[in-house]
């Protein structure tokens, strides 16, 4: 259980990481710099890294977050980065990753009160 809940707080740490870096701009913004997209892209993969550290019956415990799914989205920047479509990692980063925050926040404070 502590190992799990070591990985939500990585996975905490990069949604913000991601949420500081899109607060300050818009998608055109982030389609004209490689450096956003890189640290943006980065901080997804660090994301899929610790979601597939989650022991099977955490993940199982909470079937709200849709770990399966950011665990393929890692394979792909891992594996396909320069065919990555930036869009993509732009809808991730500004409207999934804050809800996965939230949802994180909330499996933190049910299970570590």
């Amino acid at each position: 259980m502590k190992r799990d809940l070591d990985n939500i707080q990585v996975i905490i740490d990069y949604c913000e990481r991601i949420i500081e870096t899109i607060n300050r701009l818009d998608e055109e913004d982030f389609l004209e710099s490689y450096v956003l997209q890189s640290s943006c892209a980065f901080s997804i993969l660090q994301i899929g890294e610790a979601v597939k550290r989650l022991s099977m019956g955490f993940a199982e415990q909470h079937p709200e977050v849709s770990w399966n799914k950011i665990a393929k989205f890692r394979d792909v920047l891992a594996h396909r980065y320069s065919g990555i479509d930036l869009p993509t990692v732009w809808t991730i980063s500004s409207k999934l990753v804050p809800e996965l925050l939230t949802q994180c926040l909330a499996i933190m404070k049910k299970e570590n009160p």
